[in-house]
């Protein structure tokens, strides 16, 4: 018969340390994203209007809002769904769901005004949850023995 060393309460807290990690880490991309979603919405139009020229150079709307919630819906999914298993709280499951059906209805409206109010209410909405959850996790954390 084998004689396995046995775990460590060391052993246990590192590796849960490493799980909160991954949770933190993507509540942060969760935040870069959705800010970046706001500054491409909110910078693309004012940059258009005030410098024509330079709106050949700037994302195209038609693969930018597409690629941003298609990297923003597993970022987001995956960071609130971790979070709320850790800590049971659904408020910023609940804010990030909102925010991410609003984006992806900006992204079916079309080049206007409404795209533009729709993704950048979502994306707030999304750096909100990613927030809470970031905090919630963080106050946990310091909870553990």
């Amino acid at each position: 018969m084998t004689n396995w060393p046995k775990r460590t309460g060391d052993e246990d807290r590192l590796q849960e340390a490493h799980g909160k990690a991954a949770i933190s880490g993507l509540d942060r991309w969760g935040m870069i994203i959705s800010g970046i979603c706001v500054i491409h919405c909110l910078a693309l139009p004012i940059a258009t209007a005030l410098l024509p020229f330079l709106a050949l150079g700037l994302p195209l709307e038609e693969w930018a809002h597409p690629v941003l919630l298609g990297i923003a819906l597993p970022v987001t999914g995956i960071a609130l769904l971790r979070g709320y298993l850790r800590h049971r709280l659904v408020r910023p499951a609940i804010l990030g769901a909102i925010g991410l059906a609003l984006i992806a209805l900006g992204t079916l409206v079309g080049n206007d005004l409404k795209e533009t109010l729709f993704t950048v209410m979502g994306a707030s909405l999304v750096v909100v949850a990613h927030f809470l959850n970031w905090k919630r996790h963080h106050e946990t954390q310091d909870m553990v023995p």
